[in-house]
């Protein structure tokens, strides 16, 4: 059998209250798969912090632009564009340029309409986004 090409990471030791001291060995290419309560996460938390990681002679962090593409990372980078199934906001930056917007628009509204009733700070307070 042909080796596995080695990883820049030689281990991922998990020390959590859940796992504890329990190794991780990558290969070049993974795939981090099972039911909830496996590990998943806690693996993508470890890499993105750089915690518990054992890299390979001469490599480190600072050599790489380490993304994980886990929930956190889908909550500051991705957010649904108004009520469009399917359509979505990339990017933190256009995450909140997009809540600017939305936010200019109720301020519009408010000129454009009126108050109802309503001072301006409470107008923006009920319709704010």
């Amino acid at each position: 059998m042909t080796p596995k090409m080695p990883s820049a990471i030689k281990k991922i030791t998990l020390n959590t209250p859940t796992f504890n001291g329990d190794v991780v060995e990558p290969t070049f290419i993974n795939f981090f798969y099972g039911r909830n309560g496996a590990g998943k996460s806690t693996i993508a938390q470890a890499i993105g912090s750089n915690t518990g990681i054992d890299w390979q002679d001469g490599k480190s962090a600072a050599d790489y632009d380490i993304l994980v593409y886990d929930q956190d990372f889908i909550n500051s980078n991705l957010q649904n564009y108004g009520n469009l199934a399917g359509v979505f906001t990339v990017c933190d930056t256009n995450i909140e340029i997009q809540k600017q917007v939305e936010q200019k628009t109720v301020d519009r509204t408010y000129v454009c309409r009126g108050s109802r009733g309503y001072g301006f700070a409470a107008y923006r307070n009920r319709y704010a986004y």
